[in-house]
């Protein structure tokens, strides 16, 4: 198992993946695309976090 030290990548995903998030909301054009970005962000670094 991992030891419970906090995964600077995976803080730095999930931040990203929030920003994208918040951000996809705000812009109209690709849309779609960073919204699928985003959701992908943040389920890698919740399974990396998890792991």
């Amino acid at each position: 198992m991992s030891s419970f030290e906090p995964d600077i990548p995976a803080i730095i995903l999930g931040l990203s993946a929030i920003l994208l998030l918040f951000w996809s909301t705000r812009v109209e054009q690709n849309k779609k695309m960073f919204l699928i970005i985003g959701i992908a962000m943040a389920v890698f670094s919740i399974v990396s976090f998890i792991a």
